[in-house]
Order: C-alpha cells, then sequence, then structure tokens
C-alpha cells in the first residue's frame, strides 16, 4: 500500500471534521503484537500476519494495516489515519473514532460498535480468496459510504452519511440505519435482504437478486413492526427471489418491473408518487415462517463468528504480553 504524506494525511482528516493533530513522524511504522493502553504510536501501525494486536484508549496519528490472517482490536481509541485489512485479517473497533478509510480486502470481517469512521468503510474480494467474510456496523456512524462487494452485510442503528450499497453480497440486512443518500441491493444476496424501520433520503434501488427482498413488511424474512421512509423514489427490477412491499413511506415513484415472481405490495404503504409496473397484493404466506428462522440464524451466526474471533484474539495478544508501541 502506498502510505500517505503527512500534509495529505492531514488535509483529508481536516476534510472530514476531524480536528486531529500531523503525526510526529511520517516515517514511524510501529509493530503491534499483544496489549497495550492509552499510549501514542506517532506514526503508522501494522499487525503482523497471524498476530493478533488489543489495544485500548490507544491513538494511531497514521495508518493501519492488518496482516493476512491477523487480528486488530481497539476499544476507546483513535486512529488518525485509513484502516487497510488483508486477506482474513480481522478488524474490531469499539468506541473508536477513525479518520480515513475502512477497507477489507477478503478480510474474516470487521465488528464496528458505537464508533465513529470519517471516511467509507468498504468490504471487497480478491482474486483466488476463499473468505468472503462479514461487515457489521452496529451503532456506528460511517461518514462516506458503508459499501460491501462481498460477504455477509449487517447494518443496525447506525447512520451513514453517503451511500449504503451491497453489490454482491450473501444477504444485506438494514434495521433502523439512516442513509443519507441512496440505497443500493443488487446482483447476488441469495440469501436475501431485508429494510426495516429505516431511512433513506436518497433513491432506493433493487436489482437483479435472487434471494428474497424485504423492503420494510412484517414477514417473510424478519419482524419488523416499524415503519421505513424513502424521500425519493423506490425501483425494484429483475429480482428473481420474490419481493415483498409494505409498510413504507415513498415520496415518490415505487417502480417495480421484471421481477418473478411479481412484486407483492401491501396496504400499508403510502406512495406519494406514482406506482408503475407489475404488482400483486401482498398476502401472507407460511413459507415466510421458514424464511423468518432462518434470517435471524444467519444475522446472529454472523454476531456469533465476530465474538468468536474476538475471544480468540484477545487471548493470542495477551498470551503475547505487552506490545511494544
Amino acid at each position: 500500500m502506498r502510505r500517505r504524506t503527512t500534509i495529505v494525511t492531514a488535509a483529508m482528516l481536516a476534510a472530514s471534521g476531524f480536528a486531529f493533530a500531523a503525526p510526529a513522524s511520517a516515517d514511524l511504522d510501529t509493530r503491534c503484537i499483544g496489549t497495550a493502553g492509552a499510549v501514542t504510536v506517532p506514526g503508522d501501525l501494522f499487525v503482523p500476519a497471524g498476530r493478533s494486536c488489543d489495544l485500548t484508549g490507544t491513538t494511531i496519528q497514521g495508518d493501519v494495516r492488518v496482516q493476512a490472517g491477523a487480528d486488530l482490536l481497539i476499544t476507546g481509541g483513535t486512529i488518525e489515519g485509513a484502516v487497510t485489512v488483508q486477506q482474513d485479517g480481522y478488524f474490531d473497533a469499539v468506541e473508536t473514532a477513525v479518520g480515513g478509510a475502512v477497507t477489507l480486502r477478503a478480510g474474516f470481517g470487521a465488528y464496528l460498535e458505537s464508533s465513529e469512521f470519517a471516511g467509507n468503510v468498504r468490504s471487497v474480494t480478491v482474486d483466488g480468496a476463499a473468505v468472503e467474510g462479514f461487515l457489521i456496523s452496529d451503532g456506528s456512524a460511517v461518514g462516506g459510504n458503508l459499501d460491501a462487494r462481498t460477504g455477509d452485510l449487517f447494518a443496525e442503528s447506525s447512520t451513514v452519511g453517503g451511500n449504503l450499497i451491497a453489490d454482491g453480497t450473501v444477504y444485506a440486512d438494514v434495521f433502523d440505519v439512516v442513509v443519507e443518500g441512496n440505497l443500493t441491493v443488487r446482483n447476488g444476496n441469495e440469501y436475501g435482504s431485508v429494510v426495516c424501520g429505516s431511512e433513506v433520503y436518497g433513491n432506493g434501488t433493487f436489482s437483479a437478486n435472487t434471494g428474497a427482498l424485504q423492503i420494510g413488511a412484517a414477514t417473510p424474512l424478519a419482524e419488523c413492526d416499524a415503519t421505513s421512509y424513502w424521500n425519493r423514489s423506490v425501483t425494484v427490477t429483475g429480482n428473481t427471489g420474490g419481493v415483498t412491499i409494505d409498510q413504507n413511506i415513498i415520496r415518490n415513484n415505487l417502480t417495480a418491473t421484471g421481477n418473478d415472481p411479481v412484486a407483492a405490495v401491501g396496504s400499508d404503504n403510502r406512495v406519494r408518487g406514482e406506482i408503475i409496473g407489475d404488482t400483486t397484493p401482498l398476502r401472507g404466506s407460511m413459507t415466510g415462517v421458514r424464511a423468518l428462522r432462518a434470517t435471524a440464524d444467519r444475522d446472529a451466526a454472523a454476531l456469533a463468528d465476530a465474538e468468536t474471533r474476538r475471544t480468540d484474539a484477545e487471548a493470542a495478544a495477551a498470551q503475547a504480553g505487552p506490545a511494544a508501541l
């Protein structure tokens, strides 16, 4: 990865609204194995392949690299630069502020709880990677895009300042999330997608998905008693896993074309514009009970994977002892 100069990093952080100081030395590159507390790392930090680093209250004034198979846990800390996670690496941030982008490159996963991210948070695949991974945002604020291009996406009680994108993911579940830009779910999602109790101030687009889509509604994939709000249009096209649309306020048009089966639209929608395309009235189905159980299981499984990896990383870091930061 090309390392940033001090000038570029400071400018990007200032543009993101982070009033961080510039690194004392951009040439410093600190290795982290083990545990550390409320210290300041004046340059970049990296976790070597296969090793674990557990930080509490630590400030990192540069970029962070989590190498292949490595783990970085940070609680109550600050990362002024960007975070890059390589294949099968794991990033766990709780009550932490990150000034740059977070990028998972076929990582095992990222668990982001009650944290703030000034830039984009993105998961991508790489050629030949065996790991699809997960991206979990729980009560976090993402200033840029939340963008998943592989694996599982689960966002809950979070805010996204840019766009929320699930493109080629295994599934995408969005509960109680505010999206200032567009929300897009497309090209895959074989295990389906749920959008429940959320606010989207751009457009909503659901296209070319093979799994079931639940846009609002109370079934079939998840229990949802909260209305979703769409400030612009919602477009649902070319999906083959079934679509249910209910309990939504859509300020512009609802367009549903080329879906097989035809999209089912419930009576609890309020569409301020037009309903365009082919739809059918939403009716209850017992198949939803099975789908509901599967959805609860998959979200729980992603959280369990994060908990297991975190626990293993904590143990490995503790065994390694204090990190030489």
